[in-house]
């Protein structure tokens, strides 16, 4: 490059112009030196409570987690606690959650995973985490910086797709299909109750070869007819662009209403909970389809299940409160063998990982307890 000369136009670009703009669901990344300090903090800007189980696998090993050097000539002191930004009496925290000294020269690195209960349902979301960390030296104990990092916490109904994790990465989608077996893992006492009143109706079956027909019949039974649990039609295309709500099995019991998705996980927390997949050497497997309906696109969910992995049965949960069971299965268990039968690849992938993402971003499969075990899916908090 030339130099400049008297009388030459210098032109200045702001960078900042030249960014992206970030999504809201983006994470922060911050990485500053605070005189002979220096501290880096990786958060996500948005966390769903129903993941706050599985911190500790998966894509969420962490939720927050710090870098400290010490370049000072003495001992200093990092502190990292809760800072309440919104008083909510349904909300129960563990108030010190880190404190480290480091000598001179040493290095900290390690993760902050919050002990966070919402206890009253009425709270409103989304919750501002906060957390507020401080730093000072030992001997004399004068503050040298600190700072807060503040997390919206989504409530633990919402299913969200477009997830970041603290390194600034998108969640992996197989990660967040997997994430669905949380609602199938249920472990309230009525659910418990339940699962086993129905187990013990099949089991009156003496041929063992039927009895996994007839466990899915127990639980289609939950939704057919007048007194069933209602099932809604679902209007979007899932996955969400975003979050859906989407109710626990226990608040599906209680409200008796739910969509097919909502309905499928239902069957699946009463599946594991009577541990049918060992007791009755089952899997379960919840299946999203394309459907074409009135030149619309919309989705079927199937709901299927096989004794050896190569019989399969199903049937469309979207048609539980109005077709027999009978019916249900012999309607769709042939149009589920004929897509697995072309497309080899899904039970490849649910034989892997317990899930398959279709290329066409409309097909998806979910094997609830194998997915739960690969990718350390953990039951919705309470």
């Amino acid at each position: 490059m030339s130099e400049l000369r008297k009388g030459d136009f210098v032109f200045v670009i702001d960078e900042t112009k030249l960014a992206p703009p970030k999504s809201e669901s983006e994470p922060e990344i911050k990485s500053d030196r605070y005189g002979c300090v220096e501290i880096k903090e990786e958060y996500p800007r948005i966390f769903p409570y129903c993941l706050i189980n599985c911190l500790e696998s998966g894509d969420f090993p962490y939720l927050v987690h710090f870098y400290i050097e010490n370049n000072c000539n003495e001992r200093i002191s990092f502190e990292v606690s809760y800072k309440l930004l919104k008083s909510e009496p349904g909300v129960i925290i563990d108030k010190t959650m880190l404190k480290e000294t480091l000598q001179k020269g040493e290095r900290y690195s390690g993760n902050v995973n919050p002990i966070i209960t919402f206890a009253k349902s009425d709270i409103e979301y989304p919750y501002p985490l906060g957390m507020q960390w401080t730093m000072h030296t030992v001997e004399d104990d004068t503050r040298l910086d600190s700072g807060r990092i503040i997390i919206e916490v989504m409530p633990k109904s919402h299913y969200c797709w477009n997830l970041f994790t603290p390194e600034g990465e998108p969640v992996s989608h197989s990660f967040l299909l997997a994430s669905l077996a949380a609602w199938s893992l249920s472990r309230d006492g009525e659910i418990k109750k339940l699962s086993k009143k129905l187990m013990s109706n099949v089991l009156k079956e003496k041929d063992r070869s039927l009895r996994a027909y007839q466990w899915f019949k127990q639980c289609y039974m939950q939704f057919y007819g007048q007194s069933g649990i209602e099932i809604s039609r679902i209007l979007d295309i899932f996955p969400p662009q975003e979050c859906r709500d989407t109710s626990s099995p226990m608040e599906i019991l209680k409200q008796k209403y739910g969509d097919p998705l909502e309905a499928s996980l239902l069957v699946g927390t009463l599946s594991e909970r009577a541990h049918v997949y060992k007791r009755l050497g089952l899997r379960a497997i919840l299946f999203i389809l394309p459907d074409m309906t009135d030149n619309e696109i919309s989705q079927a969910f199937l709901l299927s299940w096989s004794a050896d992995g190569k019989k399969w049965q199903a049937v469309n949960m979207s048609h539980a409160n109005t077709t027999t069971f009978e019916e249900n299965v012999r309607q769709t268990t042939p149009k589920l063998v004929r897509v697995l039968e072309e497309q080899q690849a899904i039970l490849e992938g649910l034989d892997k990982e317990g899930v398959f993402i279709g290329k066409d971003k409309l097909t998806y499969a979910l094997e609830f307890a194998r997915a739960a075990k690969k990718f350390g899916i953990k039951a919705l908090p309470q």
